[in-house]
């Protein structure tokens, strides 16, 4: 799909991506209603996700450093902020999850609800991409 290729496990969850040829691993929390990331590697670099009830709350890159999520009522992030306090991106969406008003450059993968975006800018939903 868009130069990507994905695999999933036997209950339907996503468990990696690949693009050219740099595959993706996740592994993921299985307890919560719905399946979450925690983590994400490509080749020896790790990110590490941390969510809460009301979805991502922040994210640690490979370089160890983190970077903290704003998020409206449905979940979707509005902006990230650095350890150091700095907005480093912020925007909105439309009704349908089309990002609007967006300025600087998002470092983390959740978007729209909470759930991940693809660098081909297809939104992984769990049954579906959008």
């Amino acid at each position: 799909m868009g130069g990507h290729t994905y695999a999933y496990d036997g209950l339907g969850n996503r468990v990696s991506q690949t693009v050219t040829s740099i595959v993706t691993r996740y592994l993921l929390d299985m307890q919560p209603g719905l399946v979450q990331v925690i983590s994400a590697t490509s080749g020896s670099a790790t990110e590490n996700y941390i969510h809460t009830q009301r979805g991502i709350h922040a994210t640690r890159n490979a370089a160890n450093n983190w970077v903290y999520t704003v998020q409206d009522g449905l979940g979707s992030v509005r902006a990230e902020i650095a350890a150091n306090a700095d907005i480093t991106a912020r925007g909105a969406y439309e009704p349908y999850g089309v990002p609007m008003n967006v300025e600087g450059i998002y470092s983390q993968p959740f978007r729209f609800t909470g759930e991940m975006l693809d660098t081909n800018a297809l939104q992984y939903h769990r049954a579906r991409y959008v």
